[in-house]
């Protein structure tokens, strides 16, 4: 619901312009027709209340725009990364690619992590995806060492994970002391 997201926002520091790229409902036809996409309930709501920015200036999280549909690049090129150079573990590359070619990217961020949809796992019931991190820069021994579920609730997966160290306790060094603790920045199309 809005007003879920709107009592979050409501409850954090916000950085950035005022408006940023904020998508309102009547839009989102348009860009599910661009992307060939259902967006999730959920992250309609988002984009009405939040916009594309970073929360504790690391996690970013994208309203439909063409940049987004480039981010979707990151895909393919992650594909053609995994088959030059395949880890020792055949399987557990094949699965990564199965997942990958059935994925939307809807964030990130500094630097290991992709943010997906499995496409595969719409449902009209809840109107949402399965919700996966996915480690992206360097094969590990098995598939959930890169891939990790988060549930199908974007408002949960960014209250619970985006919002505290849950994502850096994916990581070795786990140290989140440089975030800015519950903030979020609105960035400002171009």
């Amino acid at each position: 619901m809005l007003e879920d997201w709107q009592n979050l926002i409501d409850s954090i520091i916000l950085f950035g312009d005022s408006l940023g790229e904020l998508i309102h409902s009547s839009q989102f036809e348009y860009f599910e027709r661009q992307f060939s996409i259902i967006f999730p309930g959920e992250h309609k709501n988002f984009c009405q209340i939040f916009g594309t920015g970073s929360f504790q200036r690391v996690f970013t999280l994208y309203s439909p725009s063409e940049y987004l549909l480039g981010q979707q690049e990151l895909l393919i090129l992650t594909i053609e990364y995994i088959c030059q150079f395949p880890s020792l573990y055949p399987k557990e590359d094949l699965r990564k690619i199965d997942l990958l070619q059935n994925a939307f990217i809807f964030g990130c961020d500094c630097g290991n992590y992709i943010f997906i949809w499995d496409l595969r796992t719409y449902s009209d019931i809840d109107k949402s995806y399965d919700i996966y991190i996915l480690l992206w820069d360097g094969p590990c021994k098995t598939f959930n060492e890169e891939v990790v579920s988060f549930g199908r609730s974007m408002l949960n997966f960014v209250r619970d994970t985006l919002l505290t160290s849950k994502l850096y306790d994916l990581q070795e060094e786990g140290n989140n002391s440089d975030l800015v603790e519950y903030s979020f920045e609105r960035y400002v199309p171009k």
